[in-house]
């Protein structure tokens, strides 16, 4: 099974690249996790993985919690979890 489209997609909540530190800190959530309490973070989704040019979107982490939130209300994707973990 193709690993999600690898056309880059119109992006609703999320970047594409991210060139600056205030671009980081725009898109990064502070959460306590495991391994790195409250340490900035910000989440990504490859699409296309397994075609000739994947693509790489950075998650607002303040706007999704996971991944699959961002992959469906953020690129208009079907839901496939399996895709995503």
């Amino acid at each position: 099974m193709p690993c999600l489209s690898p056309r880059p997609r119109p992006v609703q909540g999320g970047v594409t690249q991210v060139k600056t530190r205030a671009e980081f800190d725009r898109l990064a959530a502070r959460r306590d996790k495991p391994g790195a309490s409250f340490a900035p973070t910000v989440k990504i989704l490859i699409t296309g993985i397994d075609a000739a040019a994947p693509q790489i979107y950075f998650i607002d982490g303040k706007a999704f919690d996971y991944h699959c939130d961002f992959m469906v209300k953020g690129l208009a994707l079907p839901r496939q979890v399996e895709a995503v973990t």
